[in-house]
């Protein structure tokens, strides 16, 4: 796929979301432009659109990597790493839970609580009044694991609005992997409709920033897609040769977003192919080492 140069972007550029406030401004930003495009294609169309499939992925804050005591809208995050939520995903829904509400301040917003039990980490919220008929959903986070109970909510087995004419569903933060890996091989109808809700292009990605390190760490990174805005790669300071020798203080500060740089490395309308994301960055460390 050729990826047009930053020079050639389409429409404004966003500039690198350093902390946790920055990522939810531009997530805010973006679900506003998404529903006002909604509205005016609803304009344009008065006959009721096919209900709206998104995703939103908001980085976590590390708290054991955070001062004590730093606000939430300061604190930096980081590439992901199972070993840092030994809670599991009850411990990181906790930690997400704060970020979508601030996402979704300044709407009318009613979170319902989890949709089954709450070591599932499947919490859900509704946007819009009256409460019996939202506008959208906000459910996170969906997992292979509790993908039957996110396919239910889907098809309106909590409530008809999810699959209302019009509505909008954003999967925050899925942690799913694909149809193939949902469900055991007997459980025919949870395995057909992870085939059917998970069909290529079923869900466009609302916002995501998600920190990256190629291969052997040789380059660092911060990807960040919106709608309206295209996707933006920016390079972070890495670490360089021999990264697993180096102090564990200097592997954290390539994989935390305060050591994101300005330059817009890659830009591209869509989301880039990880083989051109990884040219890019490892092309950007090889240029940072030679200075």
């Amino acid at each position: 796929m050729a990826l047009p140069p930053p020079s050639q972007q389409l429409g404004p550029r966003l500039t690198p979301p350093r902390t946790v406030g920055a990522v939810v401004r531009q997530a805010r930003d973006a679900l506003r432009r998404q529903r006002a495009d909604r509205a005016a294609q609803a304009a344009q169309q008065p006959e009721a659109p096919a209900p709206t499939r998104l995703t939103l992925t908001l980085p976590l804050p590390v708290a054991s990597a955070s001062p004590r005591g730093a606000p939430l809208d300061e604190l930096p995050f980081s590439l992901f790493d199972e070993s840092d939520w030994p809670g599991g995903i009850q411990q990181r829904f906790r930690a997400l839970r704060p970020l979508v509400e601030a996402t979704l301040e300044g709407y009318e917003v009613n979170f319902l609580g989890m949709l089954e039990s709450p070591a599932d980490g499947l919490g859900c919220w509704t946007l819009g009044a009256p409460p019996d008929a939202p506008s959208a959903t906000f459910v996170g986070i969906p997992t292979n694991a509790t993908f039957a109970s996110f396919a239910k909510l889907c098809d309106g087995g909590y409530g008809a609005a999810p699959a209302r004419p019009g509505h909008t569903l954003v999967a925050v933060n899925p942690d799913w992997t694909g149809p193939a890996d949902i469900g055991q091989f007997w459980e025919r109808d949870l395995k057909a409709a992870a085939a059917r809700l998970l069909a290529p292009g079923a869900w466009a990605p609302l916002y995501a920033a998600r920190m990256l390190r190629t291969s052997r760490a040789r380059g660092h990174g911060l990807l960040v897609g919106s709608w309206g805005r295209g996707w933006h790669l920016w390079a972070a300071d890495s670490a360089g040769r021999h990264w697993r020798r180096r102090p564990t203080a200097e592997r954290r500060h390539a994989e935390e977003s305060s050591s994101v740089r300005d330059e817009c490395v890659l830009w591209s309308e869509a989301e880039p192919e990880a083989a051109a994301v990884v040219e890019a960055l490892n092309r950007a460390a090889a240029g940072s080492r030679k200075r």
